[in-house]
């Protein structure tokens, strides 16, 4: 997800990088943002309705939408994450160029920071994020050479839900991510994951919207 960038641009870039195994695939695309300032002591009710109809609910008539999430840090106030289970990674390619975008631009530009979030794709063995209440959200870079990155996060926990994926944008298929599902958010924060030292790992209380075309297709 991007925004301030030449879009038709950017999707001619990664046309031309991004490797044929990642396209043609479900993948799930998650960015976490950092709040302005003046928007971390609002109240979450208020930001979450605000991003939800101006970024979530847009994002859910996409084509090749099958579901979008949105929450807030439970741990972590500055933080907002997205989640978009796309039928395929060119799909959010297109998506960038349709009217839908604007609204969700607009609102990257009005209540985010500058610059580059923490943005990728996502393939899971099993397609599709988890749909648990609560999540730990858990993305790290194994580096090279990683037989088994997933064994970089201890999951003891009998928490429900686990799901390791890995990312297949251009140059960052060293990028990890781990999300466990519990049922409500004072679990997931007092639940002992153990986590590699640089990895970003933060609670979030979701919300979903179902893509309104899934329907469409497979």
């Amino acid at each position: 997800m991007a925004s301030g960038y030449d879009m038709k641009a950017v999707k001619a870039q990664l046309e031309q990088y991004t490797p044929p195994s990642s396209r043609g695939i479900p993948v799930t695309e998650f960015v976490i943002f950092k709040l302005l300032p003046e928007f971390i002591s609002q109240d979450s009710d208020t930001l979450l309705n605000k991003i939800r109809d101006d970024f979530a609910k847009p994002s859910a008539s996409g084509d090749g939408i099958r579901l979008v999430s949105y929450g807030r840090g439970v741990d972590d106030a500055s933080s907002v994450i997205l989640g978009f289970d796309w039928r395929k990674i060119e799909d959010h390619w297109d998506f960038w160029l349709t009217p839908a975008f604007e609204p969700v631009s607009n609102t990257i530009q009005t209540l985010f920071e500058p610059g580059m979030p923490l943005v990728k794709h996502y393939k899971f063995d099993q397609p599709g994020m988890l749909r648990d209440a609560a999540q730990r959200v858990v993305i790290w870079k194994a580096g090279a050479g990683k037989e088994n990155p997933s064994n970089d996060v201890d999951v003891k926990s009998g928490s429900g839900s686990v799901k390791y994926g890995w990312a297949v944008d251009a140059g960052e298929v060293d990028w990890y991510i781990v999300t466990v599902g519990y049922a409500d958010e004072s679990k997931a924060v007092n639940d002992q994951v153990t986590v590699p030292d640089d990895a970003t790992n933060i609670v979030f209380k979701m919300n979903f919207i179902e893509g309104e075309k899934k329907d469409t297709f497979e």
